[in-house]
């Protein structure tokens, strides 16, 4: 009898758990539904030209991403997930690809709305890498050989938030201590050869995160790290971004 009593208060438990998860869930997607969409994709289409004629890579995808969202894109590989996350930053263009339809629009706050698909350059210069950043899935070729790290991680600050140089590397120093690079201040005077696969791409992350970016575009973040640093870079950074900076998430 005393058996049967627990097991009846444990099926109300769970009731009473599953009623609330269910009532706030509603909430939530409500809340969700009244906000506008920070990006959107519609019926997106990218084409790249080949000596057999036009192939085409994205075809009629169509999404958006909320405020206070992280939204994961998931498919087989080859199924068009980094060229969709390309043509946000407008950057398939020059790997080949054109958008050949659709609408990619961003809304830039007090700024109004803009369709990325047919921005120009100028524009797209003050947008990439500043209100949309973007960890990029092979650190190796999106870090330039050429440069330090320092001057790859402070480009952007000057020229978008106007730092000066002394406080774009003091900056440069706090973004390498939140991504665990250890010894920071050495590892700014190296170049990317120098650097581990997986220091390179923590300072990928770290170039991402460094402008305050409205959107965080992560394509495939845990390519070049292991297990360990996937979860504590790869995975909580890009959230520590969405909490402390207000970035939303896109996976790829």
């Amino acid at each position: 009898m005393q058996y049967r009593f627990v097991i009846v208060n444990d099926v109300i438990e769970v009731v009473r758990w599953f009623t609330n998860f269910t009532f706030n869930r509603i909430r939530y997607l409500k809340m969700l539904d009244q906000k506008e969409p920070l990006a959107s994709f519609e019926n997106l289409r990218v084409e790249f030209d080949t000596k057999d004629g036009k192939v085409v890579a994205v075809e009629d995808i169509s999404f958006d991403i909320k405020p206070k969202q992280t939204v994961c894109l998931v498919g087989e590989s080859g199924s068009g997930k980094s060229v969709s996350s390309l043509s946000m930053m407008r950057l398939v263009e020059f790997g080949g690809g054109s958008l050949a339809g659709g609408k990619l629009i961003f809304n830039r706050g007090d700024k109004g709305k803009v369709d990325v698909a047919v921005s120009n350059q100028s524009q797209m210069r003050k947008i990439r890498g500043n209100e949309i950043g973007m960890i990029f899935q092979e650190p190796m070729t999106a870090l330039n050989p050429v440069f330090t790290v320092e001057r790859q991680l402070t480009e952007g600050l000057i020229v978008h938030k106007g730092f000066s140089k002394s406080q774009a590397k003091k900056r440069a120093l706090e973004l390498m201590t939140m991504a665990k690079i250890p010894e920071p201040e050495r590892r700014l005077k190296q170049f990317p050869h120098e650097l581990s696969g997986g220091m390179r791409q923590r300072v990928v992350i770290a170039i991402a995160l460094a402008c305050q970016p409205r959107l965080l575009i992560a394509d495939e973040p845990t390519t070049a790290l292991d297990v360990t640093s996937s979860r504590d870079t790869c995975f909580n950074k890009p959230a520590e971004g969405r909490n402390r900076y207000g970035s939303d998430v896109y996976y790829a």
